[in-house]
């Protein structure tokens, strides 16, 4: 199994444009880089799922499967240092979001997801915590909902609910209950219901549930059962319009799923209407990871959004684990996909090319956080599509190694440009001086260089570990959740987890 580490440094690769290539199907997106040395192997990022595992380690170890191990160092140079003192960084003032203290071990802030909930005008918030002991029942993991207050988040949080399974369920069946979150219109009233993933439940068979059909005061109702598509089932979800009727699908990654003795990973397509279908890779792969990360944009025209699938573990040209990502057409059926591959001529560099990835409109983000640089240990890169298919690398000089700069992204509108701006957070060792190094590069408007975005005060090592935005016509909410933050503050990592916010006023 493998680990995803990250640093930043100076990049100098080409452009190639995209060019077609037949393979089981797909049309081929290349991206050359310039020769990079020998790196050092990782074990895989989906987390130890060959064995079973219990609520109280979930506690302990604090598990994630779609994170690294604890990186061993994350420094800035003295030549880094100097350069951001010199570079104007974006004015921010954090807040922390005042939510209810769900103990050490609980991660709040796993997985977010924004929907009007109760119908008010206001978009509420959903916040995992797949660590959290439950109030009623055995085993561990909830979802907070917190109700926005009259003028939307900034102005405060009404009420809080912990949503959960019934307590008649046993806990095997929701292990790591909320590491993937996914609002949706499951039925037929106005208020989108949410999606939970567990994907260690049933000895990582995976399941997903959904709270909201029933009315707000009802516990999580199982809707995809373990063993349904076992291999991590709700380790990734997005919902998309595949079948152009005008109602969203619900889209679940299970990356270690097996088909015919190949764990290669799949998907698994949820209707509204309550059919299912199992979308296979199209070129499947040993340890692949198909499915690890998703998304859906508007990056080719012709109707219903794209679905985008990102295979991590994959192999291509003899490199292993150089990762590759999967961008379908927009006819709901699936077949001949565009494929978009970071080619690393170093057979030994293990890019992990698709880790994150994010989507607006016509704009693609893809990180690749295993990449090294010069000798320096998974230094990282982010490429991004302009105007998809054009891979362009964005590089920044500076972080000398294990930042896990590409495991989180984001494109927000936070300067009010032509284009939304893409947010990178840089991810660090849990040390205390390593706090004034967490942030986030933000390229403005895709063009130029990087303006920095310190942290908030406290950071944990997964500071940001999502990001996501509320926007309207003068300024952008900005969220950023942080499952690794210490709460009591001991020098260690608890993990209690909280949600960051700031406003960024525009010109």
């Amino acid at each position: 199994m493998w680990l995803l580490l990250l640093a930043l440094l100076p990049w100098g690769g080409s452009l190639r444009e995209c060019v077609g290539v037949a393979l089981s199907g797909a049309s081929e997106t290349r991206q050359d880089t310039e020769p990079a040395p020998d790196a050092q192997e990782r074990e895989g990022a989906q987390g130890d799922a060959d064995g079973a595992a219990s609520a109280d380690r979930a506690q302990e170890e604090s598990p994630d499967s779609s994170l690294p191990d604890e990186p061993r160092a994350s420094s800035l140079s003295e030549e880094a240092q100097l350069a951001l003192a010199e570079r104007d960084a974006l004015a921010v003032t954090w807040e922390v979001l005042p939510l209810d203290d769900l103990g050490p071990g609980a991660r709040l802030g796993q997985a977010v997801a924004l929907g009007d909930f109760d119908g008010d005008g206001w978009e509420d918030l959903a916040a995992s915590a797949p660590g959290a002991l439950r109030p009623e029942g055995p085993g561990r993991g909830v979802v907070l909902i917190a109700y926005a207050a009259e003028g939307g988040l900034l102005s405060g949080v009404r009420e809080t609910r912990l949503v959960a399974p019934p307590s008649h369920q046993p806990d095997f069946e929701s292990l790591e209950f909320g590491h993937s979150l996914c609002a949706i219109d499951l039925d037929d009233d106005p208020e989108p219901e949410l999606a939970i993933g567990a994907p260690r439940s049933g000895a990582d068979s995976g399941s997903v549930w959904a709270w909201g059909i029933e009315g707000p005061q009802r516990p999580a109702r199982m809707i995809l059962p373990p063993g349904t598509l076992p291999g991590g089932l709700g380790h990734a979800m997005c919902r998309l319009d595949l079948e152009g009727d005008g109602r969203d699908d619900l889209v679940v990654a299970a990356p270690q799923a097996d088909l015919d003795g190949v764990r290669c990973g799949a998907l698994l397509a949820f209707s509204s209407g309550g059919g299912r279908r199992v979308l296979p890779p199209v070129d499947p792969q040993e340890g692949g990871l198909y499915g690890f990360a998703l998304g859906a944009g508007d990056l080719l025209p012709g109707g219903p959004q794209n679905l985008v699938v990102s295979e991590p573990g994959a192999s291509h040209a003899g490199a292993d684990e150089v990762g590759r990502v999967w961008v379908f057409p927009p006819d709901g059926a699936l077949r001949r996909p565009d494929l978009c591959i970071d080619r690393t001529p170093d057979p030994e560099e293990r890019s992990r090319f698709g880790v994150a990835l994010a989507t607006r409109g016509p704009l693609l983000a893809v990180g690749a956080p295993g990449t090294d640089r010069e000798g320096r240990r998974d230094v990282g890169r982010v490429l991004f599509a302009g105007r998809y298919p054009r891979l362009d690398p964005l590089l920044e000089p500076g972080l000398e190694r294990d930042a896990l700069l590409g495991s989180c992204l984001a494109f927000v509108d936070l300067a009010g440009a032509t284009e939304p701006d893409l947010v990178a957070p840089v991810w660090g060792a849990e040390t205390p001086e390593a706090d004034a190094q967490r942030g986030a590069w933000v390229w403005v408007d895709l063009d130029g260089d990087p303006r920095w975005l310190p942290a908030p005060d406290g950071g944990g090592a997964r500071w940001a570990r999502t990001l996501t935005a509320l926007e309207s016509e003068d300024s952008t909410l900005l969220l950023a959740s942080d499952p690794s933050y210490d709460r009591e503050a001991r020098g260690r990592a608890d993990n209690h987890g909280r949600i960051t916010l700031a406003r960024f006023e525009r010109p």
